[in-house]
């Protein structure tokens, strides 16, 4: 497997650089480099495309991709807007702005560049690349916890650059203070973030046909699950596969007629049912309880502060009280934070690009594999949602936004791209 044209060679060698970008501690900003870089790329063949470019070579952008530009585009006019209310200062807001552009931008710009010619197979294969360096070097981290290094190991001075200072501190270990175990968040800024990355890499590894690699890379994404300590990334991994099989599935016959006698047997057994979600949600929060009671917290006070702010939110991040360890009020929930920091406006302008592509991917999922793994994807991201400031962490899950744009683009009964499944076919594996 190799890139065949210019998109590819970035899209390839970024992924295996992760490491790389890392330790260097730009990671945080050769993502959004690369995404602005290649959404001015495709600008550039848009401008240069005419009746007589070829059908395949044609750009294309489907108008879900447009509902996002616009949502997206609505949070920077919401975030403008807050701006100006409580008169925060144009230094203020050039630097909210330049936050937006490294992080809701993306989530409109990655499926964008998605238009372009890149195949997803180098997607599938460069993220279990990337696993494999992630299980060759998992000891390594597990060396520094032995020898005690000190955490971080040390900090790169380009935080003066905006962005959150985990990222640019390199990190081997962490102690949950809690239990007093181990976390380890490999490339990730905190070790949950690397529960949230593994989630998201698990269905780009499951899409790999080559058995050795796809083994190599289901491997790697349960590693970081398990390494995170993160109780969503457990609960990722089965379920949205799950959820994924049957979505998939419901143009089938079949699967109705299982989920109506699945249906008929809940209301059966109503009570018992509740009983034991009740008491799996307990353990759930019960596993690591003071951080539950803390999000908990810091969801609270966001509630009762939206309505100071109510369409269009306070604009910035403000940072919580002693109560709540001083994190910023809203960001262990993307809900909770848009409401807080954007209003009302920024919270309907993603429910509503979500919503839509959801339904768009359950029915494209019925027919078209790349969908099913896009959907499978979709799953993986909304449900971090509820677990993490979805924006800031873009940089790490970057790939699996790039294949919801090819997704977008597919079809039933034309390959994408015909000309590159024929270099796929020729290229060493």
């Amino acid at each position: 497997m190799r890139p065949c044209n210019f998109e590819e060679n970035v899209v390839w060698y970024t992924i295996l650089g992760t490491y790389l970008f890392y330790f260097m501690g730009i990671l945080y900003f050769v993502p959004t480099l690369v995404t602005w870089g290649l959404t001015l790329y495709l600008c550039k063949k848009l401008w240069q495309q005419s009746d007589s470019t070829p059908a395949d070579q044609r750009i294309r952008i489907p108008w879900i991709i447009w509902a996002w530009l616009a949502a997206m585009f609505v949070m920077l006019v919401s975030l403008v807007m807050a701006h100006v209310d409580f008169d925060l200062g144009t230094a203020t807001l050039l630097k909210s702005i330049l936050g937006w552009a490294r992080g809701w931008a993306l989530w409109a710009l990655l499926p964008l560049v998605g238009c372009l010619s890149i195949r997803p197979q180098l997607i599938y294969r460069a993220i279990c690349m990337l696993g494999l360096q992630s299980l060759v070097i998992f000891p390594v981290f597990v060396v520094g916890f032995l020898l005690r290094l000190p955490d971080p190991l040390y900090t790169v001075p380009w935080n003066v650059f905006g962005g959150p200072i985990g990222a640019f501190q390199i990190s081997f270990y962490t102690i949950d203070p809690e239990n007093r175990l181990i976390r380890i968040g490999l490339f990730a800024p905190w070790a949950a973030a690397i529960g949230y990355v593994s989630s998201v890499f698990f269905p780009l590894s499951l899409a790999e046909t080559n058995r050795w690699w796809r083994s190599i890379g289901i491997a790697a994404a349960v590693l970081m699950a398990v390494i995170s300590g993160s109780r969503l990334a457990v609960l990722a991994l089965p379920a949205t596969w799950l959820l994924t099989q049957v979505l998939s599935r419901l143009s089938r016959p079949s699967v109705l007629i299982g989920l109506s006698g699945v249906s008929l047997g809940a209301g059966l057994t109503a009570p018992q049912l509740i009983d034991l979600v009740q008491n799996f949600i307990a353990q759930f929060r019960s596993f690591r309880s003071s951080s539950s009671d803390l999000r908990a917290t810091l969801d609270n006070i966001a509630l009762q502060r939206w309505p100071e702010a109510l369409w269009t939110g306070h604009g910035i991040v403000e940072r919580g009280p002693k109560l709540v360890q001083f994190m910023p009020i809203g960001s262990h929930n993307t809900w909770v934070g848009l409401l807080f920091v954007k209003g009302l406006v920024g919270f309907l302008a993603l429910c509503l690009a979500m919503a839509t592509t959801f339904g768009l991917l359950i029915f494209k999922a019925q027919t078209i594999p790349l969908a099913r793994v896009a959907l499978h994807l979709f799953l993986a991201l909304f449900l971090n949602t509820f677990g993490d400031s979805i924006e800031v962490t873009v940089y790490l899950v970057w790939p699996g936004l790039l294949l919801l744009g090819l997704a977008y683009n597919a079809s039933v009964d034309q390959p994408r791209k015909p000309q590159l499944v024929t270099a796929l076919e020729v290229a060493p594996s």
